[in-house]
This record gives C-alpha cells, sequence and structure tokens, in this order.
C-alpha cells in the first residue's frame, strides 16, 4: 500500500542517515548483557522516531554482523540492504520474542511485480483460512467471501541462489508478461501428476536425505554452503561473501551478504582464519 512504501522510504532515510556516522576506532559498546561472541543470530528492538515530535517506533531484528562499538541489524519486512548499524546512540535492547529469524529474504514481495523466473520446482495448492469469522458488526451474509483457492510455485528467481526460492502465487507470476508464458508450459507438462509438497530433510535419519531427485530437478543442498571463495568490503554495510554452495558448480557461485548466512557461521570463520 502506499502507506506501506511510504514508511519503507521513511526507514531506509533513517538507517542511511545512521549508517553514514562514524564510530571511533576501538570504541566499547554496551551489549546489554550480550555475549561478545554470541550476537549474531541475537534478535533485537531497535525504536526509530519517523516524524519529529511522533513517539519512537519499534523495529524487530537479527544481528548479523558485529564490529568493535557497532553491531548491522536487518530488519523483519525489510531487504537486507535496508539493515543499519546499531550502537550506544540508538534506543535498542535485546528482544525476548521466541521466535526465529525470518528466512533470507527471496526478490519477490507481495503486491509488487515478480522478476525474472529461472526455474519452477513444485506447485502446490493453497486452501483459505478456515473458521473466518466476519468483523465486528458486519451481518454474516455482508461479510466478504473468503478468498479462494489458489495455486503457489516453488521458483527460483534469476541470479539468485537456491536459498532465495519462494513459493509464490501462479496468478502474480503470470501477471509479469516475461513469466507467463514460462509458467504455462510448466502447468501443462505438470498437469497430469500431482502436486508435491517440500518434504525435504536433511537431517533425518535416512541415508538418501538431502541426495538430489532428478525428477524434482532440486537438491536441498543446493542451499548449504561448500566453502566462501572470496570477500569484498561493502560501503555502509557489512562486507559480501562469495559462495560456492554444496552440489553447485563453481559458475553458480554467488555474492551474499550476512543475512544469508546467518546459520554459515562456521564458512564464514573458516574464510576469515
Amino acid at each position: 500500500s502506499r502507506c506501506t512504501a511510504n514508511r519503507h522510504r521513511c526507514f531506509r532515510w533513517m538507517t542511511k542517515r545512521k549508517a553514514r556516522a562514524t564510530v571511533p576506532g576501538g570504541a566499547r559498546m554496551d551489549l546489554k548483557g550480550g555475549k561478545p561472541g554470541a550476537l549474531v543470530g541475537r534478535r533485537l528492538t531497535v525504536k526509530y522516531q519517523e516524524d519529529e515530535g511522533a513517539p519512537a517506533v519499534p523495529y524487530l531484528g537479527v544481528v548479523t554482523w558485529t564490529e568493535p562499538g557497532r553491531l548491522y541489524a536487518c530488519f523483519d519486512g525489510f531487504d537486507e540492504a535496508d539493515g543499519a548499524w546499531v550502537d550506544d546512540s540508538d534506543e535498542w535492547g535485546w528482544s525476548p520474542a521466541a521466535q526465529p529469524a525470518p528466512d533470507p529474504p527471496g526478490a519477490w514481495t507481495p503486491g509488487e511485480p515478480a522478476p525474472p523466473i529461472d526455474k519452477i520446482f513444485l506447485s502446490r495448492e493453497c486452501k483459505p483460512a478456515a473458521g473466518a469469522v466476519p468483523a465486528a458488526g458486519v451481518p454474516p451474509d455482508a461479510a466478504e467471501p473468503p478468498p479462494a483457492r489458489h495455486d503457489e510455485l516453488l521458483v527460483k528467481w534469476k541470479g539468485l541462489a537456491h536459498v532465495h526460492c519462494q513459493w509464490v502465487p501462479r496468478a502474480a507470476l503470470e501477471a509479469e508478461h516475461s513469466n507467463k508464458q514460462r509458467v504455462q508450459r510448466w502447468v501443462r507438462a505438470h498437469s497430469s501428476g500431482e502436486a508435491v509438497e517440500n518434504t525435504w530433510d536433511l537431517d533425518g535419519d535416512d541415508a538418501a536425505a538431502g541426495a538430489k531427485d532428478d525428477e524434482l530437478g532440486y537438491n536441498a543442498d543446493f542451499n548449504l554452503v561448500e566453502r566462501i571463495v572470496a570477500s569484498e568490503a561493502a560501503d555502509e554495510a557489512p562486507p559480501r561473501f562469495l559462495v560456492k554452495w554444496r552440489g553447485l558448480p563453481y559458475a553458480s557461485c554467488t555474492w551474499e551478504g550476512p543475512r544469508t548466512l546467518l546459520e554459515e557461521q562456521r564458512a564464514i570463520l573458516a574464510w576469515q582464519a
């Protein structure tokens, strides 16, 4: 919506202005009980004042990188590029929220145009939520009917690693002319078979867990880091890493930020060693 878009622009302006601030070399930060070696992956809440005189708005995020005197946080509902450095000048605190950080962001946001598709792997049928209750004061016969069932496709985006694959409504993909024919060809080719749910389990007891399934054309190992082969500094942000993904050739290496590699700290430490 326009309101949400304006809020996102405001937030990006605030965090970019904050990113230009410098932290004196060797400065120490009050970690509020956090252990220096166990900060990455912790949830925190940072308050930003969106308008002068207005109350500060809390944003929930996750620590993805640390440097002396500051932390880098990526916030729920925002791209990794919209993260911000957090230091003692901010109003922040560790979040008691038990929920884990969201999965690495994909390239598509609901309400926005879908980018070009690289591959389609699976489909599933999504049903409307059961037990929907009309809003207060709205007669049951006047309430809007629940949304109809719709199909979703698991897609890989061009130029992005498999870890950024997303389930996207078929209608959202077909709304883009560049994707429509490809989606319809895939649906026709698979219309004779049943939709398959994503049930890969790399941690299961099955000896074949995580093995490549040629029928699905997907390997869950593609989401795992085999090694980091290079890194580069980024302006006003943490460094990026060139990742070799398990089971894929070096030609499929991609540049990733710490948010995507949140669960791959061993690979980062091995590269830094």
